[in-house]
């Protein structure tokens, strides 16, 4: 994981792959920089997760310009399932992530033709919907002006995370299958 750039506060530990990211849930996280990947763009986030809590929002990453509907993403295990979030425009798997283990989490976006909302869980396609808009964070104004990895809002991540990745387009079942292969 490449921070050069970032701020942190978060401390190292042994990952999935090489060091791994460590998150109390108290006030850790990483600040990243405003990408123009998510205004109204088809998006994958993926990252690899380790709860150490399931209970709360356990967040990957989360970027907006404001708490409004379609203008804030967050990507979370929402008391233990995973949960792409536009802020009230979400998807909820139905799949329970348990303790102490390391999942692959994918979240994709399809963009404004489709308007595909979909998570995969190891690699295999877990659960999808259409959102009702179009996500669009211009600025990432409401989260320092970028985004968070291991925040959302007032919820902190308790467990790590590793290798985390943002494309600004939505990658087919089978990259996604083939990058979770590579490292599990």
């Amino acid at each position: 994981f490449n921070t050069s750039g970032f701020s942190r506060t978060s401390g190292w530990t042994n990952g999935k792959i090489g060091w791994a990211l460590a998150f109390d849930r108290v006030d850790d996280y990483v600040q990243v920089p405003y990408m123009n990947v998510f205004n109204q763009r088809p998006f994958t986030v993926m990252g690899w997760v380790w709860l150490n809590q399931t209970s709360g929002n356990r967040p990957l990453f989360s970027t907006g310009d404001v708490a409004s509907t379609d203008r804030y993403l967050h990507l979370l295990a929402r008391n233990s399932f995973p949960y792409l979030g536009f802020y009230f425009d979400d998807l909820q798997s139905p799949t329970s992530l348990n303790l102490n283990r390391w999942y692959h989490l994918t979240f994709v976006w399809e963009g404004p033709v489709t308007k595909k909302q979909i998570i995969y869980i190891n690699g295999i396609k877990d659960s999808e919907r259409i959102s009702t808009g179009l996500l669009t964070v211009t600025s990432g104004s409401a989260t320092g002006d970028g985004g968070w990895i291991g925040r959302y809002s007032g919820s902190y991540q308790n467990g790590l995370i590793d290798e985390v990745r943002i494309y600004n387009r939505a990658l087919s079942d089978q990259e996604i299958k083939a990058l979770y292969e590579v490292a599990k």
